[in-house]
């Protein structure tokens, strides 16, 4: 089996937040890359636990639809 080639083309992180009582972070990131002349898009968030400064637990997802937004008081999505 041929090894893939791949190029991370994108990875944005969109926000973060650190809540420290809880040492445990959340971030909401834009990532895209290349792999075998493919390209994924994979919008989503982890959420990063901590202990002594250091990670003890990732669990990421991935968004499977168009996220949803509120205009006033109706939910809009795509």
């Amino acid at each position: 089996m041929e090894e893939a080639k791949s190029k991370i083309t994108k990875w944005n992180i969109l926000s973060f937040y650190f809540f420290d009582k809880e040492q445990t972070a959340f971030c909401e990131w834009d990532f895209e890359c290349v792999s075998n002349d493919m390209t994924y898009a994979l919008p989503g968030i982890s959420i990063v636990k901590f202990k002594d400064e250091k990670i003890t637990f990732i669990h990421e997802y991935r968004m499977t639809h168009s996220a949803y937004e509120w205009q006033g008081d109706e939910l809009k999505s795509e």
